[in-house]
C-alpha cells in the first residue's frame, strides 16, 4: 500500500510502529554469523521457546513450545539460553538509531516501539514510505537484525500495519487505504482486543476489523466499553492515544493518602497501604511500564516516616505478587504505641512492559493467569472506577460502599 509526497504531507498524523523480527533469536544471529542460515530457538534456560526464528517456525516450531519436545522433533534446530543483557543491549542501540529521525519515540516493549513521524516527510523530502524504508535499512546495517514497520494515522492502524507483511515487511496505510486493509485485518488480530471480547464480536457478526468499523458508533455503545470504543475511534483513523516518549515518561510513580480518624490498628493501616499500591501499580500498567523496585512508608500522627524498600527478582505490574513482602515490611516498620495518619508508595526503576519478553519470571503460567486477571480488573474499573479491589482493602470502604466490594482469594 503506497501513496505519493505530496498527499502524505496531508495527513493529520502518522505514526509509525516497528516491531523486530523473532527478537531474542535475530540477536543470537546478529553476534553469532554462523547461525545466521539455521533454526534458532531461544529460551534452553526456561524449557520453553522465548523466541523462534523463521526458518525454525517453518519447521512448524511455535513459541511456548517445550524444548525438550522441540529437540525431540527437530534435532536440527540450535536451541540457545537467552541472554537478556545482549537483547537489552540491541534494544538500546535501536532506540538510539530511532531517536535520530524523530525525538518522539515512544518504547513499547524491547522490541517494539512507535514513532511520531508527522510532517516529517518534507524535512526529510521523501514520503512516508520513503523514510519507513531507510529506518529498516539503517537498522540491518548496523544492528544486523530485520525489523517489520506499519505507518498510519494512529497507533492501532500502524500496529495493525507492522504485521501485514512479516517478516522485513513495511506497510503504508493512507487515510483513503483504510477500509480496504481493514477488511484483511481479523477481529482477533486487533491490538486491544482480547479474546473473549473477540469472541463477543464474532457472535454479532463482526469478523473483520472492517466489520467493526462499519457499525454505527450507537451500536458499538451499546455493545462494548471505553476500550472498544477508543479502539473503534482508533481504526476509523482517529487518533485517541497519543505517542508518549520515554523522556516524558515518569522515573518514578508516588501514590500516598491521608487518612482520618489516625490509628493504631494495623489492619486498617495494612489496608491504606494496599489501596496505594493497587493504585500506583494500575497507573503502571496503564503507562505500559514495569517496576522491580518498591518503597513504603508510614506516616505517624507527629509527621514521623517510617520507610522500607523492597527489591524484586523480577519486573512486574502485578501487586499480587508483592503483597505478602509488602505485609512482612510493614510488620518490620509499624510500631504499635503510636498513631498513624497516612500510608504511600512509590514505584522505582520503571522499564517499557513487555511481559513475554523483559519478565524474567520462572513460572510462565503463574504470569499469564495474572496477565488475565489483571485486564479483568482493569477492565470493570475503567467501567465501574474502584468498584473492584482486593479484600485486604476492605478497611478503607465507607459501609455503604461494601456490598459491592469483590473480595478476591486467589492463589497464583
Amino acid at each position: 500500500m503506497t501513496t505519493d509526497c505530496h498527499r502524505l504531507e496531508n495527513w493529520p498524523n502518522a505514526v509509525l510502529h516497528i516491531d523486530s523480527d523473532a527478537f531474542f533469536a535475530s540477536c543470537e544471529k546478529a553476534v553469532a554469523p554462523y547461525l545466521k542460515n539455521k533454526p534458532v530457538v531461544t529460551g534452553a534456560e526456561r524449557g520453553i521457546a522465548t523466541s523462534v526464528c523463521y526458518i525454525a517456525k517453518k519447521l512448524g516450531i511455535k513459541r511456548g513450545m517445550l524444548i525438550r519436545d522441540i529437540k525431540k522433533q527437530f534435532p536440527q534446530v540450535i536451541v540457545k539460553n537467552s541472554q537478556y543483557k545482549l537483547y537489552s543491549l540491541i534494544s538500546n542501540k535501536m532506540t538510539q538509531i530511532l531517536s535520530r529521525f524523530t525525538d518522539k519515540v515512544e518504547n513499547y516493549s524491547i522490541d517494539e516501539s512507535f514513532l511520531d513521524l508527522t510532517n516529517l516527510n518534507p524535512a526529510y523530502h521523501c514520503s512516508y514510505k520513503k523514510l519507513g524504508k531507510t529506518i529498516k535499512e539503517t537498522i540491518k546495517k548496523e544492528l544486523d537484525i530485520t525489523v517489520s514497520i506499519g505507518i498510519s494515522l494512529t497507533k492501532t492502524l500502524a500496529k495493525s500495519a507492522s504485521k501485514h507483511q512479516k517478516p522485513d515487511g513495511l506497510t503504508v496505510v493512507a487515510k483513503n487505504q483504510i477500509k480496504d486493509f481493514l477488511s484483511q485485518v481479523a477481529i482477533q488480530d486487533v491490538w486491544g482486543i482480547g479474546n473473549k471480547t473477540a469472541d463477543k464480536m464474532i457472535k454479532l457478526g463482526i469478523k473483520t476489523a472492517l466489520d467493526f468499523t462499519d457499525k454505527d458508533l450507537n451500536f458499538v455503545k451499546k455493545h462494548f466499553y471505553k476500550p472498544q470504543i477508543e479502539t473503534y475511534f482508533e481504526l476509523k483513523g482517529i487518533k485517541i492515544y497519543d505517542i508518549i516518549p520515554d523522556k516524558e515518561k515518569p522515573k518514578s510513580i508516588t501514590r500516598s493518602q491521608t487518612f482520618y480518624p489516625s490509628t493504631k490498628n494495623i489492619k486498617i493501616i495494612k489496608s491504606h497501604l494496599f489501596a496505594n499500591i493497587d493504585s500506583s501499580f494500575r497507573q503502571l500498567r496503564k503507562l505500559n511500564l514495569l517496576t522491580n523496585k518498591i518503597a513504603i512508608f508510614i506516616k505517624t500522627q507527629q509527621f514521623i516516616y517510617l520507610k522500607s524498600e523492597i527489591n524484586l527478582t523480577c519486573y512486574t505490574a502485578y501487586p499480587l505478587l508483592i503483597y505478602k513482602r509488602v505485609e512482612q515490611e510493614l510488620i518490620k516498620i509499624y510500631k504499635p504505641n503510636l498513631e498513624y495518619r497516612a500510608t504511600g508508595v512509590v514505584l522505582f526503576n520503571l522499564k517499557p512492559a513487555d511481559i513475554r519478553q523483559l519478565l524474567i519470571f520462572d513460572n510462565l503460567d503463574k504470569e499469564a493467569k495474572l496477565k488475565k486477571l489483571y485486564e479483568k480488573i482493569d477492565f470493570v474499573n475503567q467501567k465501574y472506577p474502584n468498584s473492584l479491589t482486593t479484600g485486604l482493602q476492605i478497611y478503607t470502604k465507607p459501609k455503604k460502599q461494601k456490598r459491592s466490594l469483590f473480595l478476591l482469594n486467589i492463589k497464583v
